[in-house]
């Protein structure tokens, strides 16, 4: 594998864990909430939620308008699980209280955000090596650099690629042309080290990006496309690929 003279991250669950264990977040918000989903199985209710959202994130229409606007798609994913559960379970929901209940997640998932461990010390070590740090990442210029100043992760990158600022986001191809175009280098020069197989691996190895695929949870992996150049488990890896 070609040393890189530039390598560029994910954002978030990666540099940032900030989605993980869905359902665990769900069931703390709906559990501090009980009092006004009395009648209500919290658990049917979860698990109605996750299938809700992982459908919904799925479909790339959906994806595509709604990761803009994360506080909306949480309302809008509540709205439908509600509608959802309601049929299975023939109990009513209040729409005002759903609609609550997605905002109270919303801040749960903002408390609870936290800068993985290695983070830093990576960042610091490869920006030492002399090489060149990226990040690209969806959402919206607001909520992402306010996320990346929280961690003091912005003095690391020469290139800071948020797709509400550009204009295109992950997977489109464009994203990564518009990263390759920034850092002036050919596509294998450059690294990309993230948790989607889709997003952060195969759509970069398309262009020739080496593709790392970042995987703490070590979720099962078939032999079939999208293959990652390589697969870690800890950021701090990185650093032994890249020296």
């Amino acid at each position: 594998m070609k040393l890189p003279k530039a390598i560029c991250f994910d954002l978030d669950d990666t540099l940032i864990e900030a989605y993980g264990n869905p359902r665990d977040a769900w069931n703390a918000v709906l559990k501090d909430n009980a009092d006004a989903l009395a009648g209500i199985k919290i658990d049917e209710l979860s698990d109605t939620i996750g299938d809700v959202t992982r459908r919904f994130w799925k479909d790339e229409r959906l994806s595509q308008i709604w990761r803009a606007d994360i506080i909306g798609a949480r309302r809008e994913i509540m709205r439908l699980a509600r509608f959802e559960f309601e049929k299975k379970a023939a109990k009513t929901l209040d729409e005002l209280i759903g609609r609550e209940i997605a905002d109270r997640f919303s801040a749960y998932r903002d408390a609870n955000l936290r800068i993985n461990d290695s983070a830093i010390p990576v960042l610091a070590k490869l920006t030492e090596l002399g090489i060149r740090l990226g990040v690209i990442t969806n959402g919206t210029s607001v909520v992402q650099r306010a996320k990346m100043d929280r961690f003091g992760l912005t003095k690391f990158f020469h290139l800071v690629q948020i797709e509400g600022e550009v204009g295109v986001g992950k997977p489109d191809l464009e994203a990564c042309r518009c990263a390759l175009n920034h850092l002036r280098l050919a596509a294998t020069d450059v690294w990309m080290v993230g948790d989607n197989l889709e997003w952060d691996v195969s759509a970069p190895q398309r262009l020739g990006i080496t593709g790392i695929w970042f995987n703490p949870n070590n979720i099962p992996f078939t032999l079939n496309p999208p293959i990652p150049d390589r697969t870690i488990a800890s950021l701090s890896l990185v650093v032994p690929l890249a020296e």
